[in-house]
């Protein structure tokens, strides 16, 4: 019984040898998978969600809430005017229809709305814009046919 007990010492001692001497032997090998392993997993885990906007340009849900109208949430989709960067034409803008589209003149962090008729309304205001892009709010007036009202408007990130 002794010599089966030793027998098993000497072989597990042999498998730890074995075993050490190949991670000092692959020691750089080790070393770069350890680093390549590192470098993965601070890449998977700093990675933000798509979420970093530099623009109002996309697609944008819209809650309005106007003084005669009732509460109205819709999509618009916000482009870039090709002609002049500081001006934007947002489509569907007051659920007119995704035929309609309003002009915006943007400097900075603020929206103006110039006077404009936009589907037999006029309708002219001015907003902000959430320093990161993420969020609009529009106060505006809309005359026209029976309309005459002011709304206000949140505009957040789909």
């Amino acid at each position: 019984m002794e010599s089966y007990f030793y027998d098993s010492i000497f072989i597990l001692d042999s498998y730890c040898l074995i075993f050490f001497s190949y991670i000092h032997t692959n020691k750089i090998l080790i070393m770069r998978l350890l680093a390549i392993l590192i470098i993965s997993l601070f890449v998977v885990f700093s990675c933000d969600k798509d979420n970093d906007y530099s623009s109002i340009i996309g697609e944008w849900l819209v809650e309005d809430n106007g003084e005669v109208s009732s509460y109205r949430r819709y999509n618009v989709s916000i482009q870039r005017m090709p002609s002049d960067s500081t001006l934007y034409k947002i489509i569907n803008f007051y659920r007119t229809g995704n035929d309609e589209e309003l002009i915006v003149e943007v400097d900075g962090f603020e929206l103006l709305i110039n006077g404009q008729t936009v589907d037999n309304n006029f309708i002219q205001g001015a907003g902000t814009i959430n320093a990161d892009y993420t969020g609009i709010s529009l106060e505006f007036q809309v005359s026209g046919g029976s309309i005459n009202e002011t709304v206000f408007s949140e505009y957040s990130r789909k």
